[in-house]
């Protein structure tokens, strides 16, 4: 499972340090991903249509980033857990600072990536919460700060946004939207990748 999970985020960095732009919009970046890719690692087989990610948005307005993801089915009031699953995450992850890498949570204590921001929807089981991951003080041996987000699900569609101070207000920053599905908590290696948007590994630029 280790082994999978670093070329996993091998994969990621080599697709981060490539971005290329997707949207026309100054102030919008669109990433899409063909509808049906989505695998379960565990168990094995094919993902629900609500782990299936089809597009995603991140747009500044009024000092905020709104952040909308896009999937290939409705997403259930109370979407079942796999046996052995704990958490079910759909996230929009953000390099502000390419040349920066952080190691640790969300991802297990050996895992290192470019990414500084995470926004992450999780559905537990029993309730779906929302909430911002700063990676940065992980740089300087601090640990990550949490912080809760509101969110809606509409259909097919989950929406969330933050401030943009919040992310440091950047002016520019690459970025990748995924879903994974969890068998222990965050903070470890018991994730599994199920689809990601764009296809790993190209990462989209804001502003595009």
């Amino acid at each position: 499972m280790a082994k999978a999970h670093v070329m996993f985020f091998v994969a990621v960095v080599t697709g981060l340090m490539l971005a290329q732009p997707v949207s026309a919009g100054r102030l919008t970046s669109t990433v899409t991903d063909p509808a049906g890719d989505a695998l379960l690692w565990f168990p094995p087989g094919p993902a629900p249509e609500y782990q299936d990610i089809v597009g995603a948005t991140i747009t500044l307005r009024d000092g905020r980033f709104i952040l909308v993801m896009e999937m290939a089915g409705s997403i259930p009031a109370s979407p079942a857990l796999p046996p052995g699953t704990k958490l079910l995450e759909w996230s929009w992850e953000f390099v502000t600072d390419p040349a920066t890498f952080h190691t640790g949570f969300p991802w297990g204590q050996a895992a290192t990536s470019p990414v500084d921001y995470v926004a992450q929807i999780l559905w537990d089981g029993a309730s779906f919460m929302g909430q911002l991951i700063d990676r940065t003080p992980l740089v300087t041996g601090g640990e990550a700060v949490v912080t809760r987000l509101a969110f809606s699900i509409i259909g097919a569609a989950f929406r969330t946004s933050v401030e943009a101070a919040m992310v440091g207000n950047p002016s520019s920053f690459d970025w990748i939207t995924t879903s994974r599905t969890w068998v222990a908590e965050l903070g470890t290696f018991a994730w599994f990748p199920v689809d990601g948007a764009p296809n790993c590994c190209v990462a989209g630029s804001w502003p595009s």
